[in-house]
């Protein structure tokens, strides 16, 4: 490393340093944009190079906008994510049967009535919900008495359950979570004995399980 002498007319007192790389000297230039590398090859440079004066080459740093920026990171979705994937491929390859017991048809005609705009995670908490109350000792043990007990499902009329459009893909989508909910397929509401809409408040002392969509779900 060298420090002062001249390079094209200029002292080399304003070099920052001047390092040899094998057959050339590289010199670094302060100039007002930053640093300029300043290369100069030994065929050009005299027995006494401190005092020469020969035609350099000035090399400036790439720009910014020349230095590739780095490859973004790739996307690892969420558990949750992952399992919204898992069940929208698991409703959407599940088989519907032509023939439905009187149980299951009870649990999607509930799925349709209180989710079927909700995402499918909020329509799988809906029906867990209801097969949760026909193992709690406070509920009936059957699915259609639970949905037709009184002051429970606000569509509910008079004990009835209402007419479906069996032709609509909500309906399809509706039994399809039904039969997944029925074989187990896992549900953050899991637990809840209760829902209700977000727009309303009413005051239960309960746990809150879950929100899923347009709904609390509790304990």
């Amino acid at each position: 490393m060298r420090r002062g002498g001249i390079i094209n007319g200029r002292s080399e007192k304003n070099l920052i340093s001047a390092v040899p790389t094998g057959r050339s000297w590289v010199y670094l230039v302060p100039i007002a944009a930053g640093i300029l590398t300043v290369s100069v090859s030994d065929r050009f440079i005299p027995a006494n190079p401190v005092n020469a004066r020969r035609d350099i080459m000035l090399i400036p740093p790439p720009s910014p906008a020349s230095v590739p920026s780095p490859a973004p990171a790739a996307t690892v979705p969420s558990r949750q994510e992952r399992s919204r994937r898992s069940l929208r491929e698991a409703v959407k390859k599940h088989p519907i049967p032509d023939r439905r017991s009187r149980e299951l048809d009870c649990l999607a005609r509930t799925i349709y009535f209180e989710a079927r705009g909700e995402p499918l995670e909020g329509q799988l908490a809906v029906a867990h919900t209801v097969l949760n109350r026909t193992r709690s000792d406070s509920f009936p043990d059957s699915i259609c008495a639970v949905v037709r007990q009184p002051s429970q499902f606000s569509f509910v009329r008079g004990r009835e359950i209402p007419e479906v459009d069996a032709t609509s893909k909500a309906w399809r989508t509706a039994i399809a979570v039904a039969l997944l909910a029925k074989k187990g397929w896992p549900s953050r509401a899991r637990k809840a004995l209760y829902f209700h809409a977000t727009y309303v408040s009413p005051g239960w002392n309960r746990q809150a399980v879950a929100r899923i969509g347009a709904h609390h779900f509790y304990s």
